[in-house]
């Protein structure tokens, strides 16, 4: 094989590799527009009636890392889900249950009440 061939092959090979590196990187993923950010140590609250949320946020985010507080009141006994970090809470008719939470993942999750097939809030958990 030609000398100035292999040359020219591992030249051309390490540019492409300083390309890969130098090429731009995917801007860290940001919240929904409409998704309010919430600050370390908030309260969230939600309340249930009949199967549909009533009250609370239907759009949040928060980081990866801040623990908060979630709260949530339903006139029927159901189980509040959280994805993501797989939190599963049973809730009592007419009780507030409060869950403390510290993100372990970033992404884009759902909380759900499982027997009222409910989406109660989607969350957007950003990287620290």
């Amino acid at each position: 094989m030609n000398l100035r061939f292999i040359i020219f092959i591992v030249l051309t090979l390490t540019l492409l590799s300083g390309l890969w590196w130098l090429w731009p990187k995917p801007a860290q993923s940001l919240a929904s527009p409409d998704a309010p950010m919430v600050q370390v140590g908030n309260l969230l609250r939600w309340q249930v009636r009949a199967g549909q949320r009533v009250a609370g946020p239907a759009k949040f985010a928060v980081r990866v890392g801040d623990s908060i507080t979630l709260e949530v009141a339903s006139d029927r006994d159901d189980t509040l889900h959280l994805h993501g970090d797989d939190i599963s809470v049973a809730l009592l008719a007419d009780k507030n249950i409060r869950v403390e939470w510290t993100p372990k993942h970033s992404g884009h999750f759902a909380m759900e009440l499982h027997e009222s097939h409910l989406t109660l809030a989607q969350i957007d958990v950003l990287p620290r």
